[in-house]
């Protein structure tokens, strides 16, 4: 993820360090649906990450008694201006 998001001097705001907080479901197939950002910095910034999380191939899903579900994810991100 961090290698496919760039971010700009200016997208950060005087910030060198910050986290954002990306919430998803993972159905049976893997695919990632409803994904919102729960705690972001910018416009910007959160709308390349959901872009990213879009583009992404499919997961491995939750599996319960040897069946796959629907399971909620919230996934950190660290960011850093380099």
């Amino acid at each position: 993820i961090n290698d496919r998001l760039i971010i700009e001097e200016g997208d950060l705001g005087e910030r060198l360090q910050t986290k954002i907080f990306i919430q998803f479901i993972i159905t049976e197939t893997g695919e990632l649906e409803d994904i919102k950002v729960i705690r972001g910095i910018s416009e910007k910034i959160d709308s390349k990450v959901v872009q990213i999380f879009n583009e992404m191939p499919n997961w491995t899903p939750a599996y319960l008694y040897g069946k796959p579900l629907r399971q909620q994810y919230t996934y950190p991100i660290n960011l850093e201006l380099e």
